[in-house]
């Protein structure tokens, strides 16, 4: 355990500088590449390795500290790696904006939209690629000492199973300011976070000057939508970007135009490319129209897809048709216990078949 604050032990001191000896050597990498990437002199750091010099204790236990973040960070970014089959929808390229924008200063944010349109799925799939901490609040973490021990845990190679402070928190987030990235913090299901870990995490992000990307329903934007609010106040007026991936779905323009829809057919294309049978072009804007729709949403389409396909392979046929969609519906009207018309959304199964026999 590397404590937040104070002179650092001589037996943590070796297990840093052995951990980074054994980084390096396994990818490859210079003194040089590693000062870099902290953000310290290459003399300072050799000085760290060789025991010269003479630097004060103060500094060279700094250095001690930045050096087992980065190591972290790396080891967060070496666990996973986006998959192969994710396909970047309009919603997903949202997403990736924003929090690669919040690498570059500190700042808070929110990202918010009805549920099923991937907002989880990007996340997951993108905190390796930018060395970002994704928490998914459950009901283990929605007070503030649940959720300081599982951002310290998803920071850490080495987890606690003990309390953990706020300044240990801030610690394991903090960058020096001669770095130019920032850390990010990616809170799945936000709007289910109790009040005093809203206060908790507005105090992280001003002491680490790290970054907060906050990701839920509308309900959320909701609960931080007003500076004068007693509970939230303070933390709403300190949300630099809001942005909301619906819009197209609540019938609100961007610039006094028409949003774009959330999922292109080329999106739902993609996104189905690897099954055993392929979509007839019909049949994917079908789709699309469905996972646009207020009723409808991408994990619907997912759901639907699935028993399509199924009726699709026991009829043996070569394309995913309308009307094998149709089939579907009723499967999942039954699961969900409403029609298939209200499965099916905005989108006319009788027009896809005229479309896909013309």
């Amino acid at each position: 355990m590397i404590p937040a604050r104070g002179s650092l032990t001589d037996r943590l001191r070796d297990e840093i500088v052995a951990a980074l000896t054994a980084y390096m050597q396994d990818a490859g990498l210079s003194q040089d590449d590693v000062a870099r990437a902290i953000g310290v002199n290459k003399t300072y750091l050799s000085n760290i390795f060789t025991g010269s010099g003479n630097l004060p204790p103060d500094t060279r236990d700094q250095i001690l500290r930045d050096a087992n973040n980065w190591l972290d960070r790396e080891a967060r970014a070496r666990e996973n790696r986006r998959p192969d089959t994710f396909v970047e929808t309009r919603v997903a390229r949202r997403i990736i904006d924003l929090a690669e924008r919040l690498k570059e200063r500190a700042d808070i944010a929110l990202a918010y939209g009805p549920a099923g349109i991937g907002k989880t799925l990007t996340a997951q799939a993108i905190q390796a690629e930018l060395g970002a901490v994704y928490v998914m609040i459950d009901e283990d973490c929605q007070s503030p000492v649940g959720l300081r021990h599982k951002i310290y845990n998803a920071l850490s190679r080495r987890h606690r199973n003990r309390n953990v402070t706020v300044a240990e928190v801030v610690q394991k987030l903090a960058l020096p300011d001669r770095v130019a990235t920032r850390n990010l913090v990616i809170l799945d299901e936000a709007q289910d976070l109790r009040a005093a870990a809203f206060t908790m995490l507005r105090k992280i992000q001003e002491q680490a000057s790290c970054s907060l990307l906050f990701l839920g329903t509308v309900d959320l934007d909701q609960r931080l939508s007003s500076d004068d609010d007693i509970e939230f106040g303070q933390l709403s007026s300190r949300v630099g970007i809001r942005l909301n991936l619906a819009r197209e779905l609540t019938g609100a323009t961007h610039g006094g135009q028409p949003a774009e829809r959330l999922f292109t057919v080329e999106d739902i294309r993609a996104l189905f490319a690897h099954a055993k049978v392929k979509l007839h072009p019909a049949t994917a804007r079908m789709l699309a129209t469905i996972a646009n729709s207020t009723r409808g949403t991408l994990r619907r389409v997912e759901r639907l897809h699935f028993w399509a396909l199924k009726v699709a392979l026991r009829k043996h046929a070569e394309r995913i048709m309308p009307e094998h969609v149709q089939a579907a519906a009723g499967i999942v009207g039954e699961e969900l216990g409403v029609t298939p018309a209200d499965v099916l959304a905005d989108a006319s199964p009788s027009e896809a078949r005229k479309e896909a026999a013309g």
